[in-house]
């Protein structure tokens, strides 16, 4: 595993990237559509090599330590 720092926002990019390939066969459209919205090539990187890194437990589990209960919620919110 990389030794990689995560930060919130980064992390949330890694989730975004673990749910368009959560089945395994994510498309072209998933991925791109991440752009426009966090609108940082760095973050994308940071949230992609993350992702490439690791597994999605360790993802959750990273994310769980960086974020308090309400932002916690908020992603919950936003996958609901």
């Amino acid at each position: 595993m990389v030794d990689l720092k995560l930060t919130p926002l980064a992390g949330f990019c890694a989730m975004l990237y673990a749910a368009a390939n959560f089945d395994g066969n994510s498309c072209d459209n998933e991925l791109e559509n991440l752009d426009p919205v966090l609108n940082d090539e760095q973050i994308l990187k940071q949230g992609y090599d993350f992702w490439e890194s690791t597994d999605n437990i360790q993802i959750v589990k990273e994310m769980d330590c960086l974020l308090t209960p309400a932002q916690k919620l908020c992603l919950l919110a936003i996958y609901a």
